[in-house]
């Protein structure tokens, strides 16, 4: 028996236009890398730069939600708190996002290709991608069962 993955399988590809569209109008990032620090022990990093604001990314979100037959959201759902930066404590904000597709159908190939995807127009190097472990009955068992007594 043999295997072929088919990379681009139509709900796949409507799945990453989908995550790639929130993000319609940002500018690509011409920038470099950064220095913090003097000659010992400089750190180097390239920061993300989103200039989109909330009122953008929603728009965004309701024309990717009416193009699938989605009821708009209302709000854009975002995550925040305050962090220590290395410039002192700032509010960290930014929009949380799902995708929800069935078992077995790529979302891990999804989710890698959108960031690759994203690059040459954002200039986004970074992504956090959170993928829970699978949750076989006895995974359940050993991580549910437990706390109800």
């Amino acid at each position: 028996m043999h295997f072929h993955f088919d990379p681009n399988q139509d709900f796949q590809l409507h799945a990453i236009e989908a995550i790639t569209d929130l993000f319609d109008g940002q500018t690509r990032d011409q920038g470099g890398m950064q220095s913090k620090g003097g000659q010992v022990g400089t750190l180097w990093a390239v920061a993300n730069r989103l200039d989109l604001g909330e009122s953008e990314i929603l728009h965004n979100l309701r024309q990717v939600q009416k193009r699938n037959s989605i009821r708009p959201d209302k709000a854009l759902e975002c995550i925040g708190q305050r962090i220590q930066t290395p410039d002192g404590e700032k509010q960290a904000r930014f929009p949380n996002f799902s995708v929800e597709m069935e078992t077995g159908t790529g979302k891990t190939y999804v989710y890698l290709r959108t960031a690759i995807e994203q690059y040459p127009f954002t200039g986004c190097r970074e992504k956090i991608f959170l993928k829970p472990r699978f949750w076989s009955s006895a995974n359940l068992g050993k991580a549910v069962y437990p706390r109800l007594w």
